[in-house]
């Protein structure tokens, strides 16, 4: 297999001929956690590491905050572990939605379609290093939802009659998942915001 990168670059920019190479790959889900999720899912990590630390958070009216370097640690963590559980729930309930759909399709294709959908968000969390441009990462989502329908059609060996249904199930459970982490996320920063000095 290619370079992690390469591969990363493909997704992004040819989803439908990258999807039917996937579909001749039959790694072990652990192996895609592992040798290619994981590593990606360290740039928004990293990112907002520096965004909270260094960069700041510019407030209206009432300047700049920044976080101390072990509070902004704890909520990465925090969210690195989300992102991965967020993850591996969409390949579980992509899985089990195969099942209700008597598609046949074992659980690698469903850990193939939720990890690699990840790869617009993951590359654009890169933005996190300025606070303010985050709302990019959110369009990159939107664009990784599409490359999760594409692969959904590619992939996937669903009936016809039966395929808008599964697909809007899917991204409506990516939709949810990816929400309700951004919550708890948004929840911890505003728990540590009170004490958080101006800076500027």
């Amino acid at each position: 297999m290619e370079s992690i990168w390469n591969r990363a670059i493909q997704v992004v920019q040819k989803p439908k001929m990258i999807w039917s190479d996937i579909g001749q790959e039959h790694p072990k889900p652990i192996q895609l956690f592992t040798s290619y999720f994981l590593i990606l899912t360290v740039i928004p990590a990293v990112a907002y590491l520096i965004g909270l630390s260094v960069v700041g958070i510019r407030i209206p009216f009432s300047g700049v905050y920044r976080m101390s370097f072990g509070n902004a640690l704890i909520l990465v963590i925090i969210q690195y572990i989300l992102t991965v559980a967020g993850g591996w729930m969409l390949a579980k309930l992509i899985f089990l939605y195969t099942l209700w759909f008597q598609s046949g399709q074992d659980a690698t294709r469903s850990f193939q379609l939720s990890l690699y959908s990840h790869t617009p968000m993951l590359l654009a969390g890169i933005f996190y290093i300025f606070p303010q441009l985050s709302i990019l990462i959110g369009f990159a989502a939107i664009y990784g939802l599409y490359i999760l329908w594409q692969g959904i059609k590619l992939l996937l060996k669903i009936p016809e009659k039966k395929l808008l249904l599964y697909s809007i199930l899917i991204l409506f459970s990516a939709v949810v998942i990816y929400t309700v982490i951004n919550l708890i996320t948004n929840w911890i920063l505003n728990g540590f915001g009170p004490s958080l000095p101006p800076v500027s």
